[in-house]
């Protein structure tokens, strides 16, 4: 509020800091990936890690979605980690997608139709 001509200024400064007890999972590998149909994909995984980057018990990543690769098409495959604190990691996401570069020929069930010459 402006009396008798004069005027004032206020300045404040926010910090804002990350908690250093959450986990943070590194995707092993790409984060897209093409793979052959036909063989057995072979999921790199996640490791997590604390905010000073020492490894964690990466067999508490608990891992959603599965590639078929026997089927063509595109798989989601996301990772998620809690910490013995309860702190989540942020999620963290592959995509994979199975081709058939191969043969030119696939046998599997794709979009409806079954042994059908790809290309």
């Amino acid at each position: 509020m402006k009396v008798a001509g004069n005027t004032s200024t206020i300045s404040r400064t926010v910090i804002v800091e990350t908690d250093p007890t959450v986990p943070i999972l590194h995707l092993q590998g790409d984060r897209q990936v093409t793979h052959e149909a036909g063989t057995p994909f072979e999921d790199p995984g996640a490791i997590p890690k604390d905010s000073r980057d020492n490894p964690l018990d990466d067999t508490q990543v608990i891992v959603s979605g599965a590639v078929d690769h026997t089927l063509l098409g595109n798989y989601r495959l996301t990772y998620n980690f809690t910490n013995t604190e309860g702190k989540d990691a942020v999620p963290v996401q592959r995509n994979v997608t199975v081709v058939d570069t191969q043969s030119g020929w696939y046998s599997g069930w794709v979009s409806g139709s079954c042994c059908r010459p790809l290309g």
